[in-house]
């Protein structure tokens, strides 16, 4: 498990950064390699997570604001059963 906090919210490129060469392997063949789909977020989109992300062997692609609905689980029923279980 990883852990990060930044003083005023929202992480920074810096974190994307780190967070992404903890998680990713590198990918020593296109078998080993995975997809990666991150949304717009300008953290998401500078060149250096880029160029991270494609220095180890993988794909990196964006889905735009405003789809996130239809391209992420929906969890809500889960939020419900764990609020539900924790009061």
């Amino acid at each position: 498990m990883k852990l990060q906090v930044q003083e005023c919210g929202s992480h920074r490129d810096e974190d994307m950064i780190e967070y992404l060469d903890w998680l990713l392997p590198n990918a020593n063949s296109p078998q080993e390699s995975v997809v990666l789909i991150l949304d717009w977020f300008v953290a998401h989109r500078t060149d250096a997570v880029c160029e991270l992300v494609r220095r180890k062997g993988h794909v990196l692609l964006f889905h735009g604001g405003g789809c996130t609905p239809f391209t992420q689980v929906n969890d809500t029923h889960l939020h419900a059963l764990v609020q539900h279980t924790l009061v």
